[in-house]
């Protein structure tokens, strides 16, 4: 489908890994979840 599969993967793994550090720095709270979903699917749109 898409016309350059590993520029949308390396998004998707830039958005995830962003947010796991975004987590940590933020103590682990609950909240912190929510852009885990809102990256892919940013990332899946891409």
């Amino acid at each position: 489908m898409s016309f350059m599969p590993w520029r949308r993967t390396l998004l998707a793994v830039a958005a995830i890994f962003g947010t796991i550090v975004a987590a940590f720095s933020a103590g682990g709270s609950m909240e912190s979840s929510q852009p885990i979903t809102t990256a892919a699917e940013v990332a899946a749109d891409q």
